[in-house]
């Protein structure tokens, strides 16, 4: 990867939409996608951005939280943020890309607000 294309995963958050969302036909054929991205100057085991994405019903539905813990263990206690759902096509796929897009800067924000101050990352 060259400088250029360094820096244009980190103005786009989450990187490249194929390294966030696979293709298609993994979710045709019944694959799950979950993924995890750490917040700036955030310690991430405060706060990081988590995703999970599976096909449901010839449709892909996405799911956001707050990390640092895992789908099932805040989704039993009603900590998913927010969930969408997008038709199972090429178009789909890249739809979510963008909503989780969207989703990493909102909860960025969100963090930085309630964590920004504590704890100065080292590394």
């Amino acid at each position: 990867m060259d400088n250029t294309e360094n820096r244009s995963a980190k103005i786009n958050g989450l990187g490249k939409q194929k390294a966030v969302v696979p293709r298609l036909d993994y979710f045709e054929n019944k694959g799950v996608m979950s993924g995890s991205k750490e917040f700036p100057h955030i310690d991430h085991m405060k706060d990081e951005f988590r995703y999970k994405i599976e096909p449901v019903e010839n449709q892909l539905k996405g799911y956001v939280w707050h990390g640092p813990y895992c789908f099932q263990y805040c989704k039993e206690r009603n900590q998913i943020k927010t969930e969408m759902v997008f038709p199972l096509s090429d178009q789909g796929t890249e739809d979510i890309y963008h909503w989780l897009e969207e989703m990493y800067a909102v909860m960025e924000k969100e963090s930085f607000a309630q964590y920004g101050n504590e704890y100065p990352r080292s590394y």
